[in-house]
């Protein structure tokens, strides 16, 4: 940003990956329940603005554990809504 003036655009892959290694490492300060509810609200920051965005954190939303909630993730990369 610094030289160019302009914030580097991340793919919809880069972010998931970035959540990933985010979610690991509240995992290991928090546990697992506590990374999980602490995690959705940085999902929600980090797919503002991409395609099919809203329907899924709405979905996710509802969901009550980690598995669910990576599957669902998953399905949404591959799938698209």
């Amino acid at each position: 940003f610094i030289k160019t003036g302009r914030h580097k655009i991340f793919s919809i892959k880069e972010k998931i990956h970035f959540f990933k290694k985010l979610f690991e490492k509240l995992t290991e300060f928090y546990g697992e329940e506590k990374a999980f509810k602490m995690s959705i609200k940085y999902f929600i920051y980090l797919t503002k603005g991409e395609k099919g965005a809203k329907k899924i954190r709405e979905k996710l939303s509802k969901i009550k554990n980690c598995v669910e909630f990576f599957n669902e993730i998953m399905y949404w990369i591959k799938n698209g809504y």
